[in-house]
């Protein structure tokens, strides 16, 4: 019997990210604020927009990366990103 990859995650208090999603069993690293800036892989971003976007990014690299490694399909890794806009 083999272990399944987690589909979807529970997010830590304080993360602005909220896709739970798992792709290819690699999740979206967290989006976090300090100081009046976002961050995502400790990279400082002004808007929030971008952050979640580069947060969704990575995660769609990493899957990449992990299922070249492991002669995967890397189609399970492409998504369509939908950030509604902040008003």
């Amino acid at each position: 019997m083999s272990a399944r990859a987690a589909t979807t995650t529970t997010r830590a208090t304080g993360d602005l990210q909220n896709y739970n999603a798992g792709l290819g069993g690699v999740f979206a690293p967290p989006v976090t604020v300090n100081n009046g800036l976002f961050y995502t892989s400790n990279v400082p971003y002004i808007f929030l927009y971008d952050a979640l976007i580069a947060s969704c990014n990575a995660q769609s690299v990493a899957c990449s990366a992990s299922s070249n490694v492991n002669f995967l399909d890397t189609g399970k890794c492409l998504t369509t990103v939908s950030v509604l806009p902040l008003l």
